[in-house]
């Protein structure tokens, strides 16, 4: 249901600020409240822009997707990330190569937790939490440096050219680290300062939830976390709310995150007896929309954000009537999942969506590609673009 937004400058009575920036938005700090309706609607992907454009993904015994963590495009390649390789696919969807380093080598990486793309250089920085370094790689694979971090860190996202932001969730390191994020000099090797403390008691329960937490686009870098409704803008100095999402009746009370638990499952139990909307598992902003995920009444619901009318939509089911002739699609039935980069949102679906709906299938190419496809062969990658944007240097560009 699309809904009005207000914009405001003054406190916002109520507003669930779990884990996130700040204890609450100070006065004379300007951000958007978001109220979420309640009812909700089958979404058509193809109002997020016109276009689109389909890519059948090549299947060999080296490049199988599995897992995929992220989705980078540069202008020859679709990099395709799991938490074992980097595979390479050209703008048809043929294979080119991988990133397969995966040991215990001094050259290798055990997992691969996060990583981004230098666009100019060629390079990839990976994020091996469990050597808990970053290592940077070419194009082809070849090692070219390590940076050992030592402290928890889950995710990274360029800050500026020459900088990457580590996010660590609310997992404090005794004697090293206490804040969600640190800047990393990339090439000095520096951890050069940290920023926004973790609340202790959340130490406690909130530090192993996964999701995609940081999204960038235009220039502009946004986060959000599981059990908190805010959006925020990142800068290189900090942290400021930008969205605010009111859940309405599902939204969770500030007193059940102001407790003690033992752990994550004594919150879970906790928690999970009431019927509430666990803030926001899952960013994708893009240049006029704000794509998220969050589970509501124990289901998995998304939501698509104007941004520049802050009118919103709740689903969990879609189309997209520049690729079906008709047809809504649930998202959980279908493994649909959603990645940006930049200006270009990638969607990938069990293959399930195209075998069953075939006949739906608009495109007579994706037709005949699909008579070959397999359940479990690669996905098929859906790109939706918008116009270039001019991001700055070492932004979703680089």
């Amino acid at each position: 249901m699309k809904k009005k937004w207000i914009e405001t400058i003054a406190l916002v009575v109520g507003i669930m600020w779990t884990s996130g920036c700040a204890d609450r938005p100070s006065e004379g700090e300007a951000f958007a409240v978001v109220n979420v309706g309640e009812n909700e609607q089958v979404f058509d992907l193809q109002t997020l822009s016109p276009d689109a454009h389909t890519v059948v993904l090549e299947m060999t015994d080296s490049a199988l997707v599995a897992f995929t963590n992220r989705i980078y495009a540069d202008k020859d390649y679709y990099l395709i990330g799991s938490n074992q390789a980097i595979s390479f696919f050209d703008k048809t969807g043929r294979f080119h190569h991988a990133i397969q380093r995966r040991g215990e080598g001094p050259e290798e990486y055990l997992t691969i937790a996060d990583f981004m793309v230098d666009k100019q250089k060629k390079q990839i920085w990976i994020w091996d939490m469990r050597k808990s370094r970053l290592a940077c790689y070419d194009y082809q694979g070849a090692f070219l440096r390590e940076i050992k971090i030592d402290f928890w860190c889950t995710n990274l996202q360029w800050l500026d050219a020459t900088h990457a932001l580590l996010y660590s969730g609310n997992q404090i390191t005794p004697e090293v680290n206490a804040c969600k994020f640190s800047v990393v000099n990339l090439q000095t090797g520096e951890v050069e300062r940290h920023f926004y403390p973790i609340a202790p008691n959340k130490a406690e329960f909130l530090h192993i939830m996964g999701g995609s937490h940081l999204s960038q686009t235009g220039g502009e870098t946004f986060f959000a976390e599981n059990f908190n409704d805010t959006i925020y803008r990142i800068s290189s100095t900090g942290c400021v709310p930008a969205y605010y999402m009111d859940f309405g009746s599902a939204k969770m009370p500030a007193s059940l995150l102001a407790e003690r638990y033992k752990d994550i499952m004594d919150f879970h139990q906790k928690v999970t007896v009431a019927d509430y909307a666990f803030g926001i598992s899952s960013l994708y902003v893009l240049p006029d929309k704000i794509l998220l995920a969050y589970l509501d009444h124990g289901t998995d619901k998304y939501l698509c954000l104007d941004r520049k009318t802050k009118a919103n939509t709740r689903f969990s089911e879609l189309t997209d009537t520049g690729l079906f002739l008709d047809g809504a699609f649930d998202i959980s039935e279908y493994e649909i999942s959603f990645y940006a980069d930049g200006n270009l949102l990638f969607m990938l679906a069990s293959n399930a969506l195209y075998l069953e709906h075939k006949d739906k299938l608009k495109d007579e190419a994706l037709k005949a590609a699909v008579d070959s496809l397999q359940i479990d062969s690669n996905p098929v990658l859906r790109i939706y673009q918008w116009p270039d944007e001019a991001s700055s240097p070492g932004k979703t560009n680089r």
